[in-house]
């Protein structure tokens, strides 16, 4: 039991981190699981995460936020995504940066 506690008590914090780094929580704010979890992925990589989350971790991680899964439908097709979240907008300096990094 307290090692479940100390798994949660990690990913918790992982989870945090990224939030507190990449993202805006918001009751308003909508963002697609796509571009979440891009984003997430991308933030692990350039932090050295070397566990991330996957899957039923990493949503129900988002769920204990607050945040809802919600669909929308965008140019006519429904995409599935968090209602209560949204990515920060990275800046011009970072997107050269990741470009060059590709």
């Amino acid at each position: 039991m307290r090692a479940s506690t100390e798994d949660y008590r990690q990913s918790s914090d992982r989870l945090k981190e990224f939030i507190e780094d990449r993202c805006h929580l918001n009751p308003f704010a909508w963002v697609s699981s796509e571009r979440l979890v891009g984003a997430y992925e991308d933030w692990c990589r350039k932090n050295g995460e070397k566990y991330p989350l996957e899957g039923r971790e990493f949503t129900e991680q988002i769920r204990a936020t607050g945040c809802s899964p919600k669909t929308k439908e965008i140019m006519g097709k429904t995409t599935r995504g968090w209602l209560g979240i949204d990515l920060k907008q990275t800046s011009q300096s970072e997107r050269e940066w990741e470009d060059e990094a590709k």
